[in-house]
This record gives structure tokens, C-alpha cells and sequence, in this order.
């Protein structure tokens, strides 16, 4: 009898989907066919085998009926119905005999076939009984299938069974076997990212795919046997987990079938699983090897077996007469605890638990101590845990393990400068300051260039030479050392925080988020640094227009000055191109405040507050909006004075970014003809290789100068920074840009002579004469581009459009002041 139960959408497992993609269109391609074979999908219990079959069969349209079966094994199968996307469920009347165990389920064609006859599937076009978990097809079943298949064909139906193993169905022409392979480690990662509430660490999601096998079920289970801290990263896996029963579920099949010999085999490698991260070998020629390998359990890898599905060796190791009689637990690495284990794995909860109580006089815990505070920006603990110097007990020894994994072989001079280096660090961190750029630059130079560098080292020097402008040398560091040779999850994140960091620098903010996810997987902890966050805040600012919402950082007194210093410019820099100059000139404020020299590099950010204080607060003494005067003569700017004290260095300026970002803060400090020459300067230098924020930004800067004395050349001036956000995609600079057109004036003299600057007569005359663009440079002492440039700003000014023109309207109206 059929009776109708209820009705559902139908909707599968969308995680077992995960990377299956050419299998579905595999299984799809079947259904479609003429090929009127049973397909038979095997694989691991948990590998998604139902979930693609319906979820293939849903993608054929509406039109199709779908007969599923499942429990055939049991004494009583349930079956459901699948027709225009609803599922009714059908009980199967009389019950079916459970089978003995080992044997086939038993005859039921007859009952299937009387099924069918009562199922309401009139107007379908496609017509699919779905066998599933049929776990194993024995001699007798697989005639049984055959059967089935040959009398459901004649009723317009299509056959599919789902099973663990196909042994002999690959040479049965009755049967289109396909079979899911494992995942790999990436699909798996993405399989616990779709289930997790908490981000799943990436070492974690790697490991968990190794003992897995690949089978995404098996991985779940895996996972929800950790914590949330375990599964960010932020602890260490704990020394003794529960076994998933998903995993003897899964396995149940193939270790039933295995040998004593095969048992044995692997036993002898479950030690290796337990201890480890799931990696195991057995060595060529071991007893019963090549049945394992026939079985899927073990695969070739450099010359040995590895295990494709490592925990079986523990169940087989459970099944073995003498093995443990409680296999519910694992012994998993039951090592001690250590800071440096848990440093080097950046497991922060106990990272933070560990410096709490001090290095305990071993140089390397100082080193490493010392490290994790500069690398995250987080002051250390008071009390027993007192800030680290180089004055040490040690002796100065433990900064060698700053810099280097292997001191020993480096020079005594480099050693001394690692140590001077730990020192000014110390300082920077604390204090924002630096005593001697030039000397920390050459120490910086000393240790860069020795070989076997720490990757939390490389992090450091790269942020130091940031501070000083250089980030072109900066760049060439990480590509020399950022080599997979960065073992540990500490050193990896600070790389890719380290190349994060250079990518924003040279105005890369795209590629900066790349950099960004990498450390968030690693370590989703790390999403709540001060520079993760500045570096996401800019990001989404720039590229997405979004206003900050952040002010003041949690647990604010947790942070150095330095990193405080660094947010708040990432926060500035945000508020500026969205025009929101009072925040901008906070937090720009702020961090100079904190520390003189941030790792954006003082001289942008230097011009970016001047910019913003001076849009902001105008000029009272200024003609109209937009005039810039010196800095001294501005009331209530004089706070500023402090915080520019300091002279720019000519090696601060080896960059054209640099270059252009010093020109324009001196060009807005001006007046009259030195603002212009700056400008000029400013826009000659802010052409690629520049940073295009810095074009932009000095295009806008120029602009707004210009503004209200010669409209047309802040127009075309504005043009060109619009087109270069939206080519370059940094759509979030529209709002400063669209506020500076607003002081575009909006009357002209009829032919504007009268609106040109003295050096701009000049170069007139000089036109009128016919004078070339290079003969004008070498009179004018100027380069022949920033003629270009001044030219373009007269034809603007004008309206019009080349020499010619200009030559033309000074013949018909020739400028009073030509004489």
C-alpha cells in the first residue's frame, strides 16, 4: 500500500555538493542519455553520494519523477517520492525479512515493481528509482540489481544505486560506475567554512582533511569535536579527542574486509596518526600493502604507501586481538605545553596565557616574547612580565634569535646590529620615536642582508623600512625572503602581514586584501589587530566608498603607540578621501601624536593631515575658499607645529610617491608663485611609478588651489582624478574629489590673460615666440614635462587647445601686460 505522509521541499546537503562539480554533471549526463545502464556512485559513508544524485535529478527540471529507496538492508526500506519539486513519503507494505549479516538483503523485485505500479508519476518525462546506501552488492544482490533494472527499463524508469565499494561492477556492462574521489585539502577548507559558526583556521582545515581522507562527513564530525578556540587556532588541539562515529561508520565496510596481516600493517603506523597531524606511511614490501592499495586505503608517495584514510589505522588497531579495548579516545600528540609551541603556532589564547608569566630565563622564549609583542601590537602584561630590552639577563644574546633561526653563522657585526635593532624597535613601540633614522637604517641594511632570516625578522625590517620611505627595498626583502621556507604559522602570518602592509604603501590596496584574507585564514584571531583592521578599514574606503565606523579600539589600553599611530592613520587616510575632513584631521592628528614614524610612511601621512586641516579650517586670511597661506600665519593651526618639526630627510624622498606627496604639503603651505612652482613639482613627480592615490590625491590638491583663479585648469585638473579612481576602481575618492568641484568657480575673464600666474606669461611670451617645449625647459630651468604641465594649464585657462589657438587669439586680442 502507498500512503502519502507529508510533503517538502526537497533539499540535500549542500556541503557534500562542495568541489563535485564534474561529478554532477557527470551523474546529470546519465540521466539524460539513451544509455539505459545502472549507474552505481560509490564512496565512503559522508562522501555526499546522495546529495549529488538528488541533487542532479532536481536539476533536470520539474518534469521528472524520482523514486528513492532507502534501507533496502532493513526490514523495512523507506521509500519517498520526488515529483515537481515536492516529496511525499511512501511506506512499503508488507515489510521486507532484515537479512542475515553478510548476506544480501534478499529478493525485492516484486515489491519494488509493485511500487512503481502504484506511484502517481503521469506526466514526467524522465522517470528515476533511486536505490541509495545499498552499502555493498553481494553475487546474489548484484543479480538481483540486474534484474531490477531490466524490469524497471521496460516501465520507462531509470536506475541508480548509491554504494561503498564497486568490487566487480567496473568489467560488469550493466553497470556505469562512478566513483567520488577524496577532496582535496581546499575543498575541504571550504566544507567547514559553510558549516562553522567560528572562522576555521587554515592549519586546522588542512589537518582535519588529512585525517579525513578527503570524505567531507568524516571531516565534519572531525570538526565538531573542537571547540571554537580550537578551531580558530587560538589553542593548540588537545591532547586526548573523542573518535566521530561518522568514522566508524564510514570505515565499518572496508575494515571488515581487511586481512590479519593488513590489521597488522596498519596498527604498526596508528602511533604515527595519533601522535601527529594524520600523515603515515607504510614502507613497500609490508604484509598485505598491495591489498590495501587495491582497497583505496593507501596511495603511492615518494616511494612509500601513504595512507589515503589515516584513521583507519586506529580502528584496525582496535580490531586487533590485544589492541586497546577502548578506542573512544585518541592519544593524540601528549606533549607538554609549551610558550614556544604555542607561539610558533600562534595559538593567541595560550600565546597570552604564556607571556603572562615571563620568559623563565630562556633566551629564546625572550626572543620570541619579544617578537609576538611587535608583531601584534599588543603591549605585554605588567607585573612579573616586565617589557623586554636588550639589556637582559641575557646579555643581548636572545636578539640574535630575533632575527635569525641559526646565529651562529652569522658575522659578529651583524649580531651587534640586530641588537642595536631590538632596541630602537623597543623604543619605536613604546615611545613612537626613533633617536637616529640614518643609523637605523644602516642597521636594518646589516641584517637584511644575512642569510636564514626569521619570517617574523623579515616582518620587522620590512616595517622599518617603510617608516623610512623605502619601500621599494622593502618589496625586494619579501620577495628574497618571503620563500615557502617560512614554516611555522607565526612566520607565515607575518609575511603576509608584511606584504599586506607594502601593497598599501605602494597604493596596491587590492592585492592588500589578498595578503589580508591569507592571515585572517591562518589565524582568524588576528582579525582584531590594529593593523588588520586599519588595513580592512582603508580597504573598504577606498574600494567600496564605506564610511569607518570605528573610533577608539577595543581594550585601547592593550595597544603600543605605534599601533595605535598606524590605525588611526588607516582611519584618517579612510575619512579623507570620503571628504570627511574633520575626522581626517583627528586622526591624522592623533597618530603623528603617537608616533613620528608610522609604516605608512611619515611623508604622506604629513601631507594628508595638512591637506585636511587646511580644507577644513580655510584661510581667514585667504582670498575666497581654498587659498593657502603659511601655516604660521593660521589661527588655531599652530598645534600642527610640533608634529612637522622635523626635517624630511633626503632619504625619505627616494620614492616619486614621496617625492610628490612633500611637494604638495610644502605647495599648500605656500603662497602665490612658490605654491605653483611646488604644485608644478608635486604634479610632475606624481606620474607612474608613482602610487595613482598620489596622482590623485595631488591632482585634487592642485585643484583646489587653483580654484578660485583659474576654473579651467581645476577642471581638467578634477577630470583626470575622477578618471583615474574609476580606472584604477578607487571609487571611494569620488567624495573628495565631487567636494572640490564645488569650489570651482563659475565666471571667467572673456579671454582669461588676466587669470594666468606670472610664470605662466612667461611661458606665453615665450610661445608667442616661437619657442620649443625643450628650449623653454633649459631657459626656465625646469624639466620639459613640467612645461608640458604648464602648458596644458594655460590652454585651459584659455579654452584653448594647442599652440596654434593660442597664437591665434593673442594675435586678435593680444594681452595688455605682452607689451
Amino acid at each position: 500500500m502507498l500512503h502519502a505522509t507529508n510533503t517538502a521541499q526537497h533539499g540535500p546537503d549542500v556541503h557534500a555538493l562542495v568541489g563535485r562539480d564534474r561529478e554532477l554533471r557527470a551523474i546529470r549526463a546519465f540521466f539524460e542519455g539513451y544509455d539505459r545502464r545502472t549507474l552505481a556512485v560509490t564512496g565512503l559513508s559522508g562522501s555526499g553520494k546522495t546529495a549529488l544524485v538528488v541533487r542532479a535529478v532536481a536539476q533536470l527540471g520539474r518534469d521528472v519523477a524520482t523514486l528513492r529507496i532507502s534501507g533496502v538492508r532493513s526490514g523495512q526500506p523507506h521509500a519517498e517520492l520526488v515529483h515537481d519539486g515536492v516529496t511525499e513519503d511512501v511506506r512499503l507494505q508488507p515489510r521486507v525479512p532484515r537479512p542475515e549479516p553478510g548476506q544480501p538483503a534478499g529478493p525485492y523485485v516484486d515489491k519494488v515493481l509493485r511500487l512503481l505500479e502504484r506511484v502517481p508519476a503521469d506526466g514526467a518525462s524522465t522517470r528515476v528509482l533511486f536505490v541509495d546506501d545499498v552499502c555493498q552488492v553481494h553475487p546474489a544482490e548484484r543479480e538481483e540489481i540486474v534484474e531490477l533494472a531490466e524490469a524497471v527499463r521496460t516501465r520507462g524508469w531509470r536506475l541508480a544505486i548509491t554504494l561503498v565499494t564497486a568490487d566487480g561492477l567496473y568489467e560488469d556492462e550493466a553497470f556505469d560506475v562512478l566513483e567520488l574521489a577524496p577532496l582535496d585539502r581546499l575543498d575541504v577548507r571550504e566544507v567547514l567554512a559553510r558549516s562553522s559558526a567560528p572562522m576555521v583556521a587554515t592549519d586546522v582545515a588542512d589537518r582535519v582533511a588529512r585525517l579525513g581522507g578527503g570524505v567531507p562527513g568524516i571531516a565534519l564530525d572531525i570538526a565538531k569535536s573542537l571547540d571554537d578556540a580550537e578551531i580558530r587556532g587560538a589553542e593548540a588541539w588537545p591532547a586526548r579527542w573523542a573518535v566521530p562515529p561518522a568514522v566508524r561508520r564510514a570505515y565499518r565496510p572496508l575494515v571488515a574486509r581487511l586481512s590479519p596481516e593488513q590489521l597488522t600493517t596498519l596498527a604498526a603506523v596508528a602511533g604515527d596518526v595519533s601522535r601527529g597531524d594524520g600523515r603515515a606511511w607504510i614502507e613497500v614490501g609490508a604484509p598485505g600493502a598491495e591489498g590495501l592499495a587495491s582497497l583505496g586505503i593507501v596511495v603511492p608517495d615518494r616511494g612509500r604507501w601513504r595512507l589515503r584514510h589515516p584513521l583507519v589505522a586506529l580502528l584496525a588497531q582496535d580490531l586487533l586481538p590485544g589492541g586497546p579495548a577502548v578506542l573512544d579516545m585518541l592519544d593524540a600528540a601528549p606533549e607538554r605545553w609549551s610558550l614556544e609551541a604555542a607561539i610558533a603556532g600562534l595559538h593567541l589564547r595560550a600565546v597570552a596565557r604564556g607571556l603572562a608569566r615571563g620568559p623563565a630565563g630562556d633566551p629564546r622564549l625572550t626572543a620570541l616574547r619579544f617578537q609576538v609583542a611587535l608583531l601584534s601590537g599588543q603591549v605585554e602584561q605588567p607585573g612579573a612580565a616586565a617589557p623586554v630590552t636588550p639589556d637582559d639577563a641575557h646579555g643581548g644574546s636572545w636578539t640574535d634569535l630575533v632575527w635569525w633561526h641559526d646565529p651562529a653563522a652569522v658575522p659578529v657585526p651583524a649580531r651587534q646590529a640586530g641588537r642595536r635593532l631590538a632596541e630602537r624597535f623597543r623604543a619605536l613601540e613604546q615611545t613612537g620615536a626613533l633617536d637616529d633614522a640614518a643609523a637605523f637604517r644602516l642597521d636594518i641594511g646589516a641584517v637584511a642582508t644575512t642569510g636564514d632570516l626569521d619570517g617574523v625578522g623579515v616582518h620587522l625590517l620590512v616595517r622599518g623600512l617603510l617608516a623610512l620611505g623605502r619601500p621599494t627595498e622593502a618589496s625586494a626583502l619579501l620577495a628574497r625572503c618571503a620563500a615557502p621556507g617560512a614554516s611555522t604559522v607565526v612566520e607565515r602570518v607575518a609575511l603576509s602581514l608584511a606584504s599586506a602592509m607594502v601593497a598599501t604603501v605602494e597604493g596596491r590596496c587590492s592585492d592588500a586584501g589578498d595578503h589580508l584574507d591569507t592571515v585572517t585564514r591562518l589565524r582568524p584571531d588576528t582579525a582584531d589587530w590594529l593593523t588588520v583592521r586599519g588595513l580592512r578599514v582603508l580597504q573598504r574606503a577606498i574600494y567600496g566608498g564605506e564610511v569607518p565606523t570605528e573610533t577608539v579600539p577595543s581594550r585601547s589600553g592593550s595597544w603600543s603607540p605605534r599601533a595605535l599611530a598606524e590605525y588611526a592613520v588607516d582611519l584618517g587616510a579612510s575619512h579623507l578621501a570620503l571628504a570627511r575632513l574633520e575626522d581626517a584631521a583627528g586622526f591624522l592628528t592623533l597618530a603623528l601624536e603617537h608616533c613620528s614614524w608610522p609604516y605608512q610612511g611619515r611623508v604622506h601621512v604629513r601631507a594628508d593631515l595638512v591637506e585636511a586641516v587646511t580644507a577644513t579650517r580655510g584661510d581667514p586670511g585667504g582670498e575666497g575658499r581654498g587659498a593657502t597661506g603659511d601655516l604660521r600665519r593660521r589661527s588655531g593651526m599652530r598645534h600642527l607645529l610640533p608634529l612637522l618639526a622635523d626635517e624630511i630627510s633626503r632619504d625619505e624622498l627616494t620614492t616619486p610617491g614621496a617625492v610628490a606627496s612633500h611637494a604638495r604639503t610644502l605647495a599648500v603651505l605656500a603662497d602665490g608663485a612658490d605654491a605653483e612652482r611646488w604644485f608644478d613639482k608635486a604634479l610632475d613627480a606624481s606620474h607612474p611609478p608613482a602610487p595613482t592615490r598620489v596622482r590623485i590625491q595631488t591632482l585634487v590638491s592642485a585643484a583646489r588651489s587653483r580654484a578660485a583663479h583659474d576654473a579651467g585648469a581645476a577642471e581638467v585638473m578634477l577630470d583626470e582624478a575622477r578618471m583615474l579612481t574609476r580606472l584604477s576602481g578607487k571609487v571611494g575618492w569620488l567624495p573628495w574629489i565631487e567636494a572640490s568641484r564645488e569650489l570651482v568657480g563659475t565666471t571667467e575673464p572673456a579671454r582669461g590673460w588676466d587669470a594666468l600666474s606670472r610664470d605662466e606669461r612667461e611661458l606665453v611670451a615665450l610661445v608667442l615666440a616661437g619657442t620649443t617645449n625643450a628650449q623653454m625647459a633649459a631657459r626656465l630651468f625646469l624639466s620639459e614635462r613640467t612645461v608640458v604641465n604648464r602648458l596644458r594649464h594655460v590652454y585651459a585657462a584659455l579654452r584653448v587647445r594647442d599652440r596654434r589657438d593660442l597664437v591665434r587669439i593673442a594675435e586678435e586680442d593680444p594681452p595688455a601686460w605682452l607689451g
